[in-house]
């Protein structure tokens, strides 16, 4: 699971045509999708509330999961179908092979929150 940081989005400047008051920047942490994002990068993300469309196999998204009141938040590539949806890591850490399952189970629940429309390596960011 990645220790996520959330900041407001004006300290990225970024082109886009949703209402910036939807959105927000996460910044990686860790190593559970460095095969995309390396530790550093931040992702530029949309609340998915506002977003144009529900999230589909092939998104990355941010979820959050909780589990004995303490939660955590991550992003994860998409893979699946309706009903059956699981959240990948995309990693070469052996540590971070295994999908999270949407839904609940054994008092754990994991819920997307919000589309990751864009990544920026650590080597842009101001």
């Amino acid at each position: 699971m990645l220790d996520l940081e959330l900041h407001e989005l004006p300290t990225v400047q970024v082109a886009t045509e949703h209402d910036p008051a939807n959105m927000f920047v996460v910044r990686v942490t860790g190593s559970s999708i460095n095969r995309k994002a390396e530790d550093g990068s931040l992702a530029i993300c949309l609340r998915l509330d506002a977003a144009p469309r529900y999230f589909r196999e092939g998104d990355w998204v941010v979820a959050e999961r909780e589990s004995g009141g303490k939660i955590e938040t991550t992003i994860k590539l998409v893979k699946g179908r309706e009903g059956s949806w699981q959240l990948w890591p995309h990693s070469t850490d052996p540590k971070y092979q295994a999908p999270l399952t949407l839904g609940q189970t054994d008092g754990e629940e994991v819920r997307v929150i919000g589309l990751a429309l864009d990544f920026q390596s650590k080597g842009t960011v101001l």
